[in-house]
């Protein structure tokens, strides 16, 4: 009692983590756009990144082919949802890189999801800034921005 839903919401991602996320929209318009963003889809699955912002790539899920790939054993496993065009790469350090064509619209989107601790409600301003930067470097890694 005496705070703010917004000082909750802080006191859950000390409890949880504190979770951010972005999102890169690529149009390429045309026959050649359809085209090249498919080419970009097929180039993902060939040549996955390692790692992004240093952190390892640990899982990569192709919900197309509906298999997870651990990349440390070299095991799949199913996943079991609908087909999609859609590539989902999870890193050591929690960072998800999800890759999808729109189905509607000539465009990629790229989805960036970024966590880290927080250690105290004091730490909020400096952590989100981080997270921030974080995204920042995932675009330019990937030459989004």
């Amino acid at each position: 009692i005496g705070t703010t839903l917004y000082g909750l919401i802080k006191q859950l991602y000390v409890e949880y983590g504190y979770y951010k996320e972005g999102l890169v929209s690529i149009v390429r318009k045309g026959q050649e756009g359809q085209a090249e963003i498919q080419q970009m889809m097929v180039d993902y699955r060939k040549n996955p990144p390692k790692s992004i912002c240093g952190s390892a790539i640990i899982t990569v899920k192709d919900y197309q082919s509906s298999l997870a790939l651990d990349v440390k054993t070299g095991r799949t496993t199913a996943i079991d949802i609908d087909k999609s065009n859609v590539l989902q790469y999870l890193t050591a350090d929690k960072t998800i890189l999800s890759i999808r064509p729109s189905g509607t619209e000539p465009k990629i989107k790229y989805y960036f999801g970024v966590c880290e601790p927080l250690a105290s409600v004091a730490d909020f301003d400096k952590v989100s800034e981080a997270l921030d930067a974080k995204i920042e470097r995932m675009k330019t890694e990937l030459h989004l921005a």
